[in-house]
């Protein structure tokens, strides 16, 4: 709690509910933290900004969380250094995926005991695996060069566990291991449908799987949710992938709610030019994905001219309902692509 400027601490006071405070050009960056149970006790009634900036000041806040605080506002007094917020969890604030911002306007448990003042991480808390992990590795490297890697959580924890960083000022760790061991998670690729498959060991009170997708390997979206079918059991699920690269993770939870995760599978396309047909075989429609306009003409099995279709870049959605059941051909930019009409 205090005010950080160039010229010197504490050259202002502190008001109402204000936390953190920057004024004339300074900025602050927070990096894993947890601000939380903050409230004005000489008058409640009163609420100020949470953060304060002023005179071109600006904080930069990362894999952290802002909860259960009579005030989440952040105060920036000129838009033309406008603070920012990025992989972080803020109760009341609706969930911004182009800045990472998950959704905290749902009632999911956050942390483990805020009465107690147990501000450690739930086993379903959402902010488990979301982080980015290089904004706190290079702040550690450059400020603390003789800690490895992200260095330790407040609890003393060692960061990043299971390849991606927690939100907030602890890591998770459980207790005792997931009672499931998965004997293999691999994928595979092939016209442009994803299959992911895995087999487990001992499932004893597994609750379920939860398969999981990104663009990028680190910040994760649900795709499905998988019932255990018992020990040993074979598992498959197939989605569409448009994307050139994709990753997917399993993330298991016992009744418990103890929670692991897989390591990640990376599916990348081979396709030429980024030329990609799907889904294949169709019923009514194909998806054309490709990184120049042109034309596409499509044939059917016996090299006849069925129609000339217009492309533009990216994905074009073509209409096949009018086609009779068999094998089709297109071709587009000298390459051949083969698709199947059911």
């Amino acid at each position: 709690m205090g005010y950080n400027t160039p010229l010197g601490q504490d050259i202002a006071n502190l008001f109402n509910n204000t936390i953190i405070g920057n004024e004339n050009n300074s900025t602050c960056s927070l990096i894993n933290i947890t601000i939380a149970n903050n409230k004005n006790l000489i008058n409640p009634g009163i609420h100020g900004p949470l953060i304060v900036n002023l005179s071109e000041s600006a904080s930069y806040i990362t894999n952290s969380i802002i909860w259960g605080n009579t005030s989440k506002k952040i105060f920036d007094s000129l838009t033309s250094t406008p603070s920012k917020i990025s992989y972080s969890l803020i109760q009341g604030l609706a969930s911004d995926p182009s800045n990472h911002i998950l959704d905290g306007t749902s009632n999911l448990p956050v942390f483990a005991d805020t009465t107690a003042g147990d501000f450690q991480l739930t086993p379903s808390s959402p902010a488990i695996d979301v982080g980015l992990n290089d904004s706190l590795i290079h702040a550690v490297a450059l400020y603390i060069p003789t800690a490895a890697g992200g260095g330790l959580d407040l609890a003393g924890t060692p960061r990043i566990k299971e390849g991606i960083i927690d939100l907030g000022a602890y890591e998770f760790s459980s207790s005792s291991p997931l009672p499931v061991a998965l004997k293999d998670f691999s994928g595979s690729l092939k016209n442009g449908v994803a299959e992911l498959t895995w087999e487990s060991g001992v499932e004893e009170e597994l609750k379920s799987y939860l398969v999981e997708h990104s663009a990028d390997g680190k910040s994760f979206q649900q795709l499905t949710l998988v019932k255990p079918t018992g020990s040993g059991s074979h598992y498959s699920y197939k989605v569409l992938q448009p994307a050139g690269v994709a990753y997917y993770r399993l993330k298991m939870t016992d009744n418990s709610e103890k929670v692991a995760s897989s390591s990640i599978v990376k599916l990348v396309q081979n396709s030429p030019q980024g030329l990609l047909l799907y889904p294949n075989p169709a019923k009514n429609n194909i998806n054309i994905r490709t990184s120049i306009a042109g034309k596409l003409l499509i044939y059917n099995a016996t090299g006849s001219f069925i129609k000339a279709v217009t492309l533009k870049a990216g994905v074009n959605k073509i209409d096949i309902s009018a086609l009779s059941t068999g094998v089709y051909f297109g071709m587009t930019g000298g390459q051949r692509l083969k698709f199947v009409k059911e």
